[in-house]
């Protein structure tokens, strides 16, 4: 990631882009296309990712653990995120096998969507 990413602060390129993914994410019917699209670069879908794992832990509705995900990932501990990465991957399929019972993803994208669809996305947006 740049050195201005500055994940978690009001200031920085990572605020920047969340507050351009909220706006385009907004209503359901945007949401709903855009975790279908299997074009969207990684760095936007780790980016959405990371904020429905933030807004779920400030909810307190992470059941699953994801949050460890969160801290991981802030940490710097997958990489850059500009291309997918294993480690992260395999721990979002950890979350969906072991936390909430389901079978382990087929790809990369799919653990990515179905991890965000268990967030409540969908629903809630980010």
């Amino acid at each position: 990631m740049a050195p201005d990413w500055n994940w978690g602060y009001a200031r920085g390129a990572a605020h920047d882009a969340a507050f351009e993914l909220r706006q385009r994410l907004g209503r359901r019917e945007d949401r709903e296309k855009w975790i279908q699209d299997d074009s969207i670069p990684w760095d936007e879908t780790v980016l959405c990712l990371a904020l429905r794992i933030q807004r779920s832990c400030n909810y307190g509705r992470d059941a699953a653990g994801f949050g460890s995900v969160l801290d991981a990932l802030a940490a710097g501990e997958y990489g850059s995120a500009s291309a997918p990465n294993a480690a992260l991957v395999g721990a979002l399929s950890a979350r969906l096998v072991e936390g909430l019972g389901q079978q382990e993803p087929g790809s990369d994208a799919e653990a990515i969507q179905r991890s965000l669809i268990a967030l409540g996305f969908l629903e809630e947006g980010l």
